[in-house]
């Protein structure tokens, strides 16, 4: 029975959700995501090469003075590099997801995007790691010295409170690109960890402008600028040099639109799961594809469900009765043993027979043949009550 479409394709029913979340998710998010990855890049770039070339000699200051500043500055400097390494795969990623949901090109998703954004995770992820336990050795050291002033306060609330809620955010957006890659590869329909990543994204954005106004407050000092160095803080020195200050300013204003940026692509993302779920339970497949799904080019047009087992087949159009009228089946008593005519005739007629008189305007009780009958089970037959068949 099933020999007719044992050649035919299976239809995965999940085959188009790279497509949708393409046709789903704004590009313009993106977009602006990969144009601040790369202002801030530049500016880390920037700031990287200012560190290791600082070497100011302008005021009379002893040759160690200057040492000491070079290698207090180098050493700010390397704070900058894996910020840097874990940007380049979010920029390819970002790239990446642009050139494959090109409008004028198939919709080919690549499930690599999500892979990229995972290992931006991973790498920034570290950063933090390293970063907490640098802040904690600090704090551990000032309250041994019971040291509880400004710079106690300044490392726990502009530096060890960011990065810990840098390390939620990046945890949060490695599950959720993690799922989101499954989806992307036609595994399965999920957004696990979108709306906690989402929620994140929009605090450490707000969190980034608050901390921006506070080094400017103070004078770029205490928090990220924070030493124990007598010579000098590297605060100081970025504040009197206007393009490296400039440059700290555009690295965070960039940093919190990045991060609304991709806080809207896990919002949209949401939407996108959301209804393909609904179109899923509904009808076995995505039917939001505006006919340019897997289904409607296998199908040669534009897709439409069949009925599901379990549904009500009575929703389907009347198919167009035939002209021939029906023709009645008269039994074959020809067949018919002559021990079986009493028990035929004592059990109810059978249902193609009484669906085939229900058409005849009076139906009239079946003669038995009284050839195969025995003398004695004539009477037996007919001293039985005789029910008239309803028909329909």
């Amino acid at each position: 029975m099933n020999q007719p479409f044992m050649f035919m394709p299976v239809m995965n029913p999940m085959a188009d959700n790279a497509a949708f979340v393409g046709k789903t998710v704004r590009r313009n998010r993106i977009a602006a995501v990969a144009l601040c990855c790369a202002v801030m890049m530049t500016s880390l770039l920037f700031g990287m090469l200012f560190c290791f070339n600082y070497n100011n000699s302008e005021f009379a200051d002893s040759q160690f003075d200057i040492d000491s500043k070079s290698l207090l500055m180098a050493e700010f400097g390397m704070k900058m590099f894996l910020p840097f390494a874990a940007l380049i795969p979010a920029a390819i990623g970002s790239v990446n997801y642009l050139s494959s949901t090109n409008r004028s090109k198939p919709i080919t998703l690549r499930h690599t995007v999500m892979t990229s954004a995972r290992v931006f995770c991973g790498l920034f992820l570290f950063y933090c790691l390293t970063g907490l336990f640098s802040v904690i050795t600090k704090l551990s050291g000032l309250v041994e010295s019971s040291s509880y002033n400004k710079d106690f306060y300044g490392l726990l609330f502009m530096y060890a409170l960011p990065l810990v809620l840098l390390s939620l955010w990046t945890i949060s957006g490695f599950v959720f690109f993690t799922s989101a890659g499954k989806t992307l590869r036609g595994i399965t329909v999920s957004a696990y960890g979108a709306r906690f990543f989402r929620i994140m994204g929009f605090l450490i954005a707000l969190m980034n402008i608050v901390l921006l106004v506070t080094y400017d407050i103070n004078g770029f000092s205490g928090g990220l600028f924070y030493t124990s160095s007598s010579v000098t803080n590297p605060g100081e020195i970025i504040k009197n040099n206007t393009v490296a200050s400039v440059m700290f300013h555009v690295f965070f204003i960039a940093s919190s639109a990045a991060l609304i940026g991709i806080a809207g692509f896990a919002g949209d993302y949401v939407k996108a799961v959301k209804g393909a779920v609904n179109s899923l339970r509904m009808s076995g497949i995505n039917m939001y594809m505006n006919g340019d799904s897997r289904a409607a080019s296998f199908y040669g047009n534009f897709y439409t469900s069949p009925v599901q087992p379990g549904q009500n087949m009575s929703a389907q159009p009347a198919q167009p009765e035939n002209d021939i009228p029906p023709q009645s089946v008269q039994p074959e008593y020809e067949t018919v043993q002559p021990g079986q005519v009493q028990q035929n005739y004592n059990n109810p007629i059978p249902q193609t027979v009484q669906t085939q008189q229900s058409f005849d305007p009076a139906p009239r009780p079946v003669q038995p043949v009284y050839d195969t009958v025995q003398p004695g089970q004539v009477q037996q037959n007919y001293n039985q009550p005789y029910n008239r068949p309803t028909g329909f």
